[in-house]
């Protein structure tokens, strides 16, 4: 699949061109579709706005898309945990907020 490996304790990673290039095309692929149909909310309507990105990110497969994007990039890096239970990139994303559903909840006064 090319080239990835993990030099002097993670102060480098290298993948293959085609690696990247992949990576690179998704990316830019949903930051310009994004951008565009952020750019015709005034003319679509929140409503036809809100179901045109829903759509696209539906059709697009943007969740299992970015996941593949996710499992290149951390396969150089490594998986066995440390005293903490956790692996270098856990450790490293700990801080990462990721959306939830009761925090959804808390966000809109909703009790569960």
């Amino acid at each position: 699949m090319g080239v990835i490996r993990y030099w002097n304790h993670m102060n480098k990673v290298e993948y293959s061109k085609s690696q990247i290039v992949d990576i690179l095309k998704d990316i830019n692929e949903f930051v310009v579709s994004l951008d565009q149909i952020d750019t015709v909310f005034h003319e679509l309507g929140e409503e036809a706005w809100k179901k045109e990105l829903i759509d696209y990110l539906i059709s697009s497969q943007l969740s299992q898309r970015l996941s593949k994007v996710r499992t290149t990039l951390s396969a150089p890096f490594p998986t066995e945990l440390g005293e903490d239970d956790m692996d270098y990139l856990e450790r490293n994303m700990e801080s990462v907020k990721y959306w939830t559903f009761s925090e959804y909840l808390n966000r809109k006064g909703i009790a569960k």
